[in-house]
């Protein structure tokens, strides 16, 4: 039987495990950090280093005690009899709603998708919604185009290579070694919509149906090979811009599952994903499409005299205004690394007004702005107990239209 237990993301919890689910645990998290797309491009907390630090962080608490702590990240670990379940920091479908916004998940409608999504274990979900884009992918055809190939073959083709060709000759073996390109299934693209399906169709935690629809998937992918290194990070264009959907899901279900690591007679099964920073491409895209006239995109200012970068998650008409996302619930009074943070900013890009986006409840007290020399930071905020992601949208492009207003006015992009 199975025991579930939950935390959040972020936010640590005494359990009772053993030692071998504890080291179990900790090689999760140790793993998921040595992936260097796991962080992002964000700093971590207490100075540590990417190459020290944990997804997971697992700490003694006494006798059978164990301290754990997720972060930033949200999803399902199972520890053979333990699943360990990891809700977000605000309500699921705001949080799904924003990861729609930064176009690594499905569009959400206000009655459909957003409705049912609290009703769903975060794997489940993912699954379903990849199967059914990458099933409806194969409704139009996958893509073929050209890849770059070298191999040894019986004739030329392409352009030979003859230091490698006299090797196989010297070594007695008549072939001929070729650089050609060849026109087939087997792309990044492909690639990575394949190894999500095999993931969808080798987990033990879905239901039959869906593991049986990721088989009827592969049969029609027999010419796509296996994944390579660098096609995670391969692009949708122009003219594969039907692959938008299922490929932004395949990543993530590439990316946050299918991690089996043996400790013993423990072993340990991820679905994690990160949420920073699609949180902060949410926001920028909600502020972009809710404030007619400004152009709101993430810039980077270097210092001067030094290669230290200044990356705020809102730029606002090119640094008119400036603004940083904190993807954390607002407490009753400024963070002081926030607010220093936002001047930092603020000083790099030579404008007197900066922004920090937090999430907050309506009965808390609005955080006061403040005036530190030159510099003004206001607090705006997400509302997550409005009645839907769509009216907390709203609620935050109105309060930034009212910060934008005063003295210097919406200004065009």
């Amino acid at each position: 039987m199975t025991t579930s237990e939950h935390l959040y993301e972020s936010t640590p919890r005494v359990l009772a495990l053993t030692d071998r689910q504890a080291r179990a645990l900790a090689a999760v998290g140790k793993q998921l950090a040595s992936k260097k797309a796991w962080w992002g491009d964000t700093e971590l907390p207490d100075g540590d280093s990417k190459s020290a630090a944990s997804a997971i962080r697992v700490e003694p608490y006494g006798a059978g005690q164990w301290s754990v702590r997720v972060n930033d990240a949200i999803g399902v670990i199972v520890l053979d009899d333990l699943q360990l379940v990891v809700e977000p920091k605000i309500p699921l479908p705001h949080l799904l709603y924003l990861f729609a916004k930064s176009g690594q998940f499905p569009r959400l409608d206000e009655e459909g998708r957003g409705a049912i999504a609290s009703s769903l274990d975060l794997w489940t979900l993912v699954a379903s919604w990849f199967m059914t884009g990458v099933e409806r992918l194969l409704r139009q055809e996958l893509m073929r185009d050209y890849q770059n190939l070298f191999d040894e073959l019986s004739a030329v083709r392409g352009r030979l290579e003859p230091v490698p060709t006299a090797s196989l000759y010297y070594s007695g073996r008549l072939a001929v070694a070729c650089e050609f390109d060849e026109f087939g299934f087997d792309t990044p693209l492909n690639r990575v919509l394949k190894a999500a399906a095999v993931a969808v169709a080798g987990s033990r935690f879905l239901e039959q149906e869906l593991s049986r629809r990721a088989i009827r998937v592969l049969a029609r992918m027999t010419e796509v090979g296996p994944l390579q290194a660098a096609d995670l990070a391969a692009q949708v264009d122009r003219r594969t811009g039907h692959y938008r959907e299922p490929f932004a899901l395949a990543r993530q279900v590439v990316s946050g599952s299918g991690r089996d690591v043996s400790e013993g007679v423990e072993s340990a099964w991820t679905f994690l994903i990160r949420t920073p920073e699609m949180v902060e491409a949410g926001i920028r895209a909600v502020l972009a499409e809710r404030l007619p006239g400004v152009l709101v995109t993430k810039e980077a200012r270097t210092a001067i005299g030094s290669k230290l970068t200044f990356n705020p998650d809102l730029v606002f008409n090119h640094g008119a205004w400036v603004g940083d996302v904190k993807y954390k619930l607002a407490g009753a009074d400024w963070s002081r690394g926030d607010l220093y943070q936002a001047i930092a900013f603020a000083e790099a890009f030579r404008t007197r007004r900066a922004c920090v986006v937090l999430f907050g409840r309506s009965d808390q007290a609005e955080l006061p702005e403040v005036e530190v020399g030159s510099k003004r930071v206001t607090s705006l905020r997400w509302l997550v107990d409005a009645s839907s992601p769509w009216q907390a949208a709203d609620g935050l492009a109105s309060d930034a239209t009212a910060w934008l207003l005063p003295s210097e006015g919406l200004a065009t992009a």
